[in-house]
């Protein structure tokens, strides 16, 4: 039993999961990512690797945060796997991986894939816009509605004439 930082595993049914567990998926695992940060790198840089690659794990890669570096692991490198500005890409993901700021980031193309705290921010813009347009629209509907009601009285008072 192991337990990687980060992993994928594609082509399965997407629900909730507490674990990954290849006996009761009937899947193995198709990439993972070890991030180091304190403790013992020669578990996370050597022994992990080395198990990954024994289970036959297609992609690992392995984020030194101590010295701010992402690295395809060695049992998985090939020439020509590290794109142009530092990146690093994965097959199975198919997305460039590369470190900003401390942390991991994934790229697909050019475009950086947006995090958590992104989305928040969109959404609520979104969310912003969505209700600002909906007072609008609400205001205008109001208007319309007063106008209607001043046209059926002119109406009226001309049918009665």
């Amino acid at each position: 039993m192991f337990c990687p930082d980060v992993l994928a595993v594609r082509e399965v049914e997407t629900h909730p999961r507490e674990k990954w567990a290849v006996s009761a998926e009937g899947e193995g695992l198709d990439f993972v990512l070890e991030v180091h940060l304190k403790g013992d790198w020669q578990k996370d840089v050597e022994t992990n690797v080395t198990r990954y690659a024994r289970l036959g794990i297609p992609e690992h890669f392995v984020f030194d945060r101590s010295r701010l570096a992402a690295r395809r692991s060695r049992r998985t490198s090939r020439r020509g796997a590290r794109p142009a500005g530092g990146r690093s890409h994965s097959r199975v993901l198919q997305l460039d991986l590369t470190v900003e700021v401390e942390r991991v980031r994934f790229f697909f193309g050019t475009a950086p894939l947006p995090e958590a705290e992104e989305l928040v921010v969109q959404l609520e813009r979104i969310v912003s816009d969505v209700s600002a347009r909906a007072e609008q629209e609400a205001a205008r509907a109001e208007a319309l509605e007063a106008r209607l009601a001043e046209v059926l009285s002119e109406l009226e008072k001309l049918r009665s004439r």
